[in-house]
């Protein structure tokens, strides 16, 4: 008899031409390397499925037997294993996960971040070291500006008026003014 977690996996990597397991969902990611790999699968546009391994414990367990790979999060190309978060970035940073895609036959976006090219790209591009993904509080909440209003603009939606969203964008501007002010810059957001 077959492991009924195996079977969901193997389910969701043949049904699905891109799947991200990772803590929390692509809208509210959960740990940072998990919204790191969100970030690069949505600059390059690439469209993907979300499995939210906190859901479940034998998930969260089931994935990393099945890859033999420690760490959430995990992305499956075509059914096949790609990497984690350290993989994911490098493979993006040297561009060899856009090539991986093409080779793959995986359709990606030819303007990511739609209708925002510019203010979206740039702050999802911000670079805090050698790290794509935000580091610093005030990176964190423009790179969740920028990706709120891109996703309101994608949906035909007003940008803040979603309830939980537009909630947690503010949320973010406080807590990055805070950042700020603890460190003795003063730059009210609101």
């Amino acid at each position: 008899m077959k492991d009924p977690v195996n079977e969901r996996i193997e389910r969701e990597i043949s049904e699905h031409d891109v799947v991200l397991f990772m803590k929390g969902t692509p809208q509210f990611p959960q740990c940072g390397f998990s919204g790191q790999v969100v970030q690069i699968l949505d600059h390059v546009g690439v469209g993907y499925k979300g499995l939210n391994v906190l859901e479940s414990a034998d998930l969260r367990d089931g994935i990393k037997t099945y890859s033999n790979w420690p760490t959430i999060p995990q992305l499956y190309v075509k059914g096949e294993f790609v990497g984690g978060c350290d993989i994911i970035r490098e493979m993006f940073q040297a561009g060899e996960l856009q090539q991986l895609l093409a080779d793959k036959g995986v359709t990606v976006s030819t303007s990511p971040g739609e209708g925002l090219e510019g203010a979206h790209d740039l702050l999802v591009s911000y670079r805090a070291g050698d790290v794509l993904a935000p580091q610093l509080g005030v990176a964190e909440a423009l790179a969740t500006v920028a990706q709120h209003f891109a996703e309101c603009v994608r949906e035909g939606r007003r940008p803040l008026t979603d309830g939980v969203a537009g909630l947690r964008v503010i949320r973010v501007l406080e807590a990055a003014e805070r950042s700020l002010h603890d460190s003795g810059i003063a730059v009210p957001l609101g």
